[in-house]
């Protein structure tokens, strides 16, 4: 049985506006950084499908989320 992947959880800064709808959503996985934008801090605090759901709710798409490179939110 091959093992789970974490997912890898990524913000990007040239499209987060720091709208912080995922503060509010998931704050153990994200904190706001000094420029006023999300920062991914801890992506396994909250189950994967939670977490998918607020990836998908980012008002500017700035939420990537992958597991072992396949994008499953965002995307470059």
């Amino acid at each position: 049985m091959k093992p789970a992947v974490a997912l890898e959880v990524t913000v990007d800064e040239g499209l987060c506006l720091g709208a912080q709808r995922c503060l509010y959503l998931a704050p153990t996985v994200f904190e706001l950084s000094a420029a006023g934008q999300a920062e991914v801090v801890d992506p396994a605090s909250m189950p994967e499908a939670d977490l998918i759901a607020v990836a998908r709710q980012c008002p500017n798409f700035a939420i990537t989320v992958r597991r072992d490179g396949e994008v499953l939110v965002g995307g470059d």
